[in-house]
């Protein structure tokens, strides 16, 4: 929302008892105000300055040069509050209500990892570059990212974190010894699967064998059972392809989600496409096999939350009671990741922007490619990045 003639407040994320700001513009102070006069001062504020001047790579910000990413905790539940920027109200929020019964489990999840790129993006380009001294482009931008959502992550300290897929970017062994160097920091257990860049259209290393080596078994299929929730995580890969299949997984999905008596999360690298016609790259799982899959998880499981990543972009829809979502990378803009509150009677997505300064500041200079489009295309809407769902 445009507040003022300098500052624009976007609320990014919000959960029950939490939300996140990106504040565009320079301001002296912020916070949020109850109904009931109660005051909310910022749990975490992140502010970086961007660049000023477009040049190779480097976009100045529509907005200002300022960018801040700014966090609330220990909000009321399905509550409004104002958003007061320099003593003047600017917008207002209203945080997400919980599903019934006990909290049973929390699970993280980051996709698109893509170790070892060089540039991200086209129309413009943009390149990693060095202020000083030569980049390392196998440590570059991507790494910053992944090492910023790892530890994020671990602050949140969910009780499993998935990983849905291009992992690395050229599919080279040192990509993942990167990768998962990185990924062996989080505190808790890690699941994890291929993409296309993984030894789909991206031909090389073998992942399985990779992962193994690192000390990371890659089944076709996992399952990981929380409490009453059930966790599957799921290859799509088609060797040579870029787009994705269940030729291979999708009857052990099912089955999986047949067997369970709870509600299911699926994880996987390619989307679910709705129509027989793509009409935006890059192409998932065609809608000859998504939409009698979803017709089949439906009949056998209607409570299900499906989450995907490849499209680097934010959607939500519903099959039935069977939610579908794609959740974004963490290195190109807005640069997130995902958490999930599993209750016995629901779930809470909240898709969060990373904020360590060097992600925040690389992830904004990627938002000018595709002509600006990508600013508009990725993020999708509140609504797609962060609800309550109950069955």
């Amino acid at each position: 929302m445009r507040a003022g003639n300098s500052i624009t407040v976007e609320t990014f994320a919000l959960a029950a008892d939490r939300a996140q700001l990106i504040i565009r513009g320079a301001f002296d102070s912020i916070g949020l105000r109850h109904a009931d006069g109660t005051q909310v001062e910022p749990a975490v504020a992140t502010r970086v300055d961007l660049p000023v001047r477009s040049r190779l790579g480097k976009v100045a910000s529509p907005n200002g040069d300022h960018l801040a990413a700014v966090e609330f905790a220990g909000l009321r539940e399905f509550t409004s509050y104002s958003v007061v920027v320099n003593g003047t109200q600017h917008t207002s929020i209203t945080t997400l209500n919980r599903p019934a019964g006990r909290l049973i489990a929390t699970v993280a999840t980051i996709s698109d990892l893509h170790v070892g790129q060089r540039r991200n993006g086209r129309l413009p380009r943009v390149h990693v570059l060095a202020e000083t001294g030569p980049v390392d482009h196998h440590a570059g931008h991507s790494m910053a990212c992944l090492r910023a959502a790892v530890t994020e992550i671990n602050e949140w300290n969910p009780d499993l974190v998935l990983v849905k897929g291009d992992i690395a970017h050229t599919n080279i062994a040192e990509e993942y010894d990167l990768a998962f160097g990185a990924l062996g920091q989080l505190t808790v257990p890690l699941l994890a699967t291929a993409g296309n860049h993984d030894g789909g259209d991206y031909q090389g290393a073998n992942f399985t064998a990779e992962a193994d080596r690192l000390g990371h078994t890659t089944p076709q299929v996992h399952i990981h059972d929380l409490g009453s929730w059930r966790i599957v995580v799921a290859d799509t890969v088609i060797a040579g392809k870029r787009h994705g299949t269940l030729t291979n997984t999708g009857e052990a999905i099912l089955q999986a989600c047949r067997e369970w008596h709870g509600p299911c999360l699926v994880a996987l690298h390619h989307q679910l496409m709705r129509r027989p016609i793509p009409h935006y790259v890059p192409t998932g799982i065609p809608s000859a096999e998504a939409e009698p899959f979803l017709r089949r998880l439906l009949a056998v499981n209607p409570r299900v939350l499906v989450t995907s990543g490849h499209t680097h972009r934010h959607r939500a829809r519903h099959h039935g009671s069977v939610v579908v979502t794609e959740v974004g990378s963490t290195k190109d803009y807005p640069g997130t990741w995902a958490g999930y509150e599993l209750y016995e009677g629901g779930v809470i997505q909240t898709v969060r922007r990373i904020a360590d300064p060097e992600a925040l500041m690389w992830n904004e200079r990627t938002r000018q490619s595709a002509l600006g489009i990508w600013g508009w295309w990725a993020p999708g809407t509140l609504a797609d990045r962060c609800f309550t769902h109950s069955w």
